[in-house]
């Protein structure tokens, strides 16, 4: 009877040298290798491992760790104890201290990432790309933004909106700009643009033309560009440094009075001033509402000649210790012709040849 236990279990489980068992293979692979008996037709082919009740695994004491068991009924037992985690029919293994689920009962749920469910982070974050690309290619308006408006990717039209959802050029800012650096304007995908020089003005060049530095050259008229058709002024000129741009008034739009030609230019809008260290000096046409600083320390005498143009008015300073004496045809004053003491200022005012007002801080 031993002898044909003995060749049964031989048949059976193929012992070799290694201690590796075989069930229906003779080359086992692994310490228990076990080979479906028949590949095809109905035959139940398997392993069962021990089906106990929760009750049953809750009971069990000195369990080697990785123990492997199927809990087919939850009817006895309580979740507690080392069946804490036994809730339903299913495979368990024994992590050391508690009976654990091999596989979920219920189908697993899909993981929370970004492409499926929307999150918060638990802490900072930081991507290290290294060589590799990070891209984001939406297709719609509004495809990516940071913060709703604050920046705003439109993917249909390729476009950026700061401060907009709905840019309408390739960058569109709607709000305030701080530029801290230089602005380069024109240039090519290859070549960076200009960033001007001091000094310089940005000129449009009209729709499709990328705007362009000029230089100021002091007459207002050579930064006109245009003029509303219709309007008072009127542009002249072609623009060059033959023909520069003027500002004009249309014919009718000034009945009243007129700006004399060449009356109004940059050296007439600035205020002049002028110092005087001689005994005598003469006041010209070119001191026209200025300021005249007389740096003497013995007595000056300042003429006002009768060619001066009506309206003539300039500001004469006693700036050192000498006073000043205003002399010339037609001056009257309240009270005097002469400067009152250092620092003191008198107004010049010539309505007409003949007649010319001293005013200010004057004495006899």
């Amino acid at each position: 009877m031993k002898k044909q236990l003995l060749s049964i279990f031989t048949l059976t489980f193929g012992v070799i040298t290694f201690a590796q068992v075989g069930v229906h293979t003779s080359t086992p692979q692994a310490s228990l290798d076990i080979t479906a008996k028949n590949l095809t037709g109905t035959s139940v082919e398997g392993l069962l491992i021990p089906r106990v009740d929760r009750l049953k695994a809750q009971s069990m004491i000195a369990i080697p760790t990785s123990t492997l068991i199927y809990v087919n009924s939850t009817a006895n037992g309580t979740l507690a104890g080392n069946a804490v985690n036994i809730d339903a029919v299913g495979y368990y293994y024994f992590n050391g201290t508690a009976w654990t689920k091999l596989i979920p009962t219920s189908a697993p749920t899909s993981s929370v990432n970004i492409y499926n469910s929307d999150g918060t982070l638990e802490g900072n974050r930081i991507v290290t790309q290294g060589t590799n690309f990070l891209r984001f290619t939406p297709t719609i308006a509004h495809g990516f933004s940071v913060n709703g408006n604050t920046f705003s990717v439109d993917g249909e039209n390729n476009r950026v909106g700061m401060g907009t959802i709905t840019p309408q050029r390739k960058v569109h800012i709607n709000g305030t700009m701080q530029l801290t650096n230089e602005l380069n304007v024109g240039g090519t995908a290859t070549v960076a643009g200009s960033a001007g020089t001091a000094g310089q003005v940005l000129v449009s060049n009209g729709a499709g033309t990328a705007p362009s530095w000029e230089a100021t050259d002091g007459i207002i008229g050579n930064e006109v560009l245009n003029a509303t058709a219709g309007g008072a002024l009127t542009r002249s000129g072609a623009g060059t440094a033959a023909s520069p741009y003027t500002l004009g008034i249309a014919d009718g739009d000034i009945t009243t009075a007129k700006i004399a030609d060449n009356s109004v230019n940059y050296a007439k809008i600035n205020t002049p001033f002028r110092n005087i260290t001689t005994a005598t000096d003469a006041l010209v046409a070119t001191d026209e509402g200025g300021f005249i600083y007389v740096m003497s320390s013995t007595p000056v005498t300042i003429t006002v000649p009768d060619t001066l143009p009506n309206a003539f008015h300039c500001v004469i300073i006693q700036q050192g210790t000498g006073q000043v004496t205003v002399a010339g045809p037609g001056l009257a004053s309240a009270r005097g012709l002469k400067t009152r003491t250092q620092n003191s200022a008198i107004g010049i005012i010539r309505k007409s040849p003949v007649y010319a007002t001293v005013t200010g801080d004057a004495v006899n």
